[in-house]
């Protein structure tokens, strides 16, 4: 729940004791460590906004207490889900900070540190760093689009009595 800048550094320490600098283990873990605190908080409030009587009404029809997580809770918390996996995606796909302090390989550096390479000392290769820069951006638009009818029909469906 900290800016990023904050937790880079103590993590740069930790990741240098524990020898995962400079390996995609050391990456995810910093990933993580920056988006699973807001993404449970999240789906906390997801899950709490959804009325217990449903789930006791699955049980009160025969449903276990898995079954009944499994077919009434989860698909009432999907919307929700589905945007802390956006949420998630995005600001692991578009992360600078941690890929340019826990990186130091160019075989390891994601696309936004490789996209800054393309700026020289004396000059910079704008046409690169902007086809670079659509060519990034792709991959987001396109689970945002997949992702949005999770979203949407999730929003209607509470819609509706």
């Amino acid at each position: 729940m900290m800016p990023a800048t904050s937790i880079v550094v103590p993590l740069y320490i930790l990741f240098r004791d524990f020898g995962l600098l400079d390996t995609m283990q050391g990456m995810v873990l910093g990933h993580i460590s920056l988006v699973a605190p807001l993404a449970i908080w999240m789906s906390k409030g997801f899950f709490d906004s959804i009325p217990a009587d449903l789930e006791g009404a699955a049980r009160i029809d025969g449903c276990s207490r898995l079954s009944a997580y499994w077919h009434v809770t989860l698909p009432l918390a999907l919307p929700g889900l589905a945007a802390i996996f956006i949420y998630g995606f995005v600001t692991s796909w578009h992360d600078f900070l941690f890929a340019k302090t826990l990186i130091n390989s160019q075989s390891l550096w994601t696309a936004a540190t490789g996209i800054s390479s393309f700026r020289g000392e004396y000059f910079t290769l704008h046409e690169l760093q902007m086809a670079a820069a659509l060519v990034f951006a792709l991959p987001v638009i396109v689970v945002f689009l997949i992702m949005q009818r999770r979203i949407v029909s999730g929003a209607l469906a509470g819609s509706v009595r």
